[in-house]
Order: structure tokens, then C-alpha cells, then sequence
């Protein structure tokens, strides 16, 4: 993409993949922010959020998990990105 030093007419990114990720425990005092096994994460096309009508700015997990198919395991997220973008 050329660059002119113009801002465009209307906002968008040029990230075709997102994962979102949550945190996840049973016991909330004992969560651990830097144990990926505690996280799910979620690997979405930036087509399906553009077309998501619900609200621009937030989502809730159930549409984020309808949206991705699921969440993964962070053994599992190299894999699960490598699918969406056509790596595998």
C-alpha cells in the first residue's frame, strides 16, 4: 500500500487474523496472568468480526466462541492459527 500521507475516508485494519484471548480459573484469587494454561484463546478472521453486527467496540464469549469455532489451548494455537490463515 502506498503511502500518501492521507487518512483514509473510513477506518479499517490490515489484520486478515485476530486472537483474543480470556483468562480462566475456578478459583479467581488463585489465577496466575503469566500461566498460558489458565488463558483460552480465541482465533478469529478479522471478516468474521468486521461482519459481526452486534456492537463495534465489545462481544460476548458466546458469540466469540460461535464466531472462531471454539477455543484452544495454547499448545494448540500455532496450529489453530496456521488453519485460519491456510498454513497447514
Amino acid at each position: 500500500m502506498p503511502k500518501t500521507n492521507k487518512m483514509a475516508k473510513e477506518a479499517n485494519t490490515s489484520i486478515r487474523r485476530l486472537c483474543i484471548c480470556a483468562a480462566r480459573s475456578p478459583n479467581q484469587p488463585m489465577i496466575d496472568l503469566l500461566n498460558v494454561n489458565q488463558w483460552k484463546f480465541y482465533v478469529v478472521s478479522t471478516v468474521k468480526l468486521d461482519g459481526y453486527k452486534r456492537s463495534e467496540v465489545s462481544i460476548t464469549l458466546k458469540s466469540l466462541e460461535a464466531l472462531s469455532g471454539g477455543a484452544t489451548d495454547y499448545s494448540k494455537l500455532k496450529k489453530q492459527i496456521e488453519r485460519a490463515i491456510g498454513v497447514s
